[in-house]
């Protein structure tokens, strides 16, 4: 996931698990199978200062497993089909992004 600074100046946003997730969705959105902050304790503050233009990393890894909010339940395997991924900083959501999981 890369968060750009796109305004003209200097900007510092906390960029902890709490503000940055992503989201694994059914095709049209209703159905949520995983969230990436659902079993992620939220890390301590991680302020960053981003220059205009500049980017911020991060890599969002996904087991392939359902998963609840407070990690309560059975997490089981997803089974194949199509899904889409969706990124969110904070209040801002991406594009939802389609994907086809295949059998192993």
């Amino acid at each position: 996931m890369v968060i750009t600074n796109i305004s003209s100046t200097q900007c510092q946003r906390d960029m902890n698990s709490a503000q940055i997730q992503a989201s694994v969705l059914s095709l049209d959105g209703q159905r949520r199978f995983w969230t990436s902050s659902d079993c992620s304790p939220v890390d301590e503050s991680n302020a960053r200062n981003l220059k205009p233009g500049e980017q911020a990393l991060f890599t969002v890894r996904w087991s392939g497993t359902t998963s609840q909010q407070g990690c309560v339940g059975e997490r089981v395997p997803v089974p194949a089909g199509a899904y889409q991924v969706v990124a969110q900083f904070g209040s801002l959501h991406s594009s939802p992004e389609p994907f086809n999981l295949t059998p192993a």
